[in-house]
């Protein structure tokens, strides 16, 4: 359905995907630390309470670097191109994390990219 889509199209916005990639890369500290701070805020996100910083950042700059390295391949997402993120779903199914927090942390980290490239 995607292959071969090299624009991402955003209210007012036409980048290509390498252009997005760049912007994610050079926001990975930034997009992460403003992450961290939407989970740790987030009171129905009851998992990652127990977890220190170092925990709760744990795979998030890998899986945006991984993410850029998709963008800028122009391949589809598959098993072999995102293995840190699920090296990080592994991760927090270790830290006895539940299935919707979870959720909630990657829909965070999806605004967080979002509002990156608004």
């Amino acid at each position: 359905m995607y292959e071969g889509k090299q624009r991402v199209s955003l209210p007012g916005k036409d980048m290509k995907n390498k252009e997005v990639a760049d912007i994610i890369e050079q926001n990975v500290n930034n997009l992460t630390e403003e992450w961290m701070a939407a989970v740790r805020a987030d009171e129905t996100i009851l998992s990652s309470e127990d977890l220190s910083e170092g925990g709760l950042r744990d795979h998030i700059p890998h899986v945006l670097e991984e993410i850029c390295e998709v963008l800028r391949s122009g391949k589809k997402p598959n098993v072999s191109n995102t293995a840190e993120a699920r090296v990080s779903a592994y991760s927090r199914f270790r830290q006895n994390y539940r299935a919707q927090d979870l959720a909630a942390e990657i829909s965070l980290l999806r605004m967080a990219i979002l509002d990156c490239l608004n």
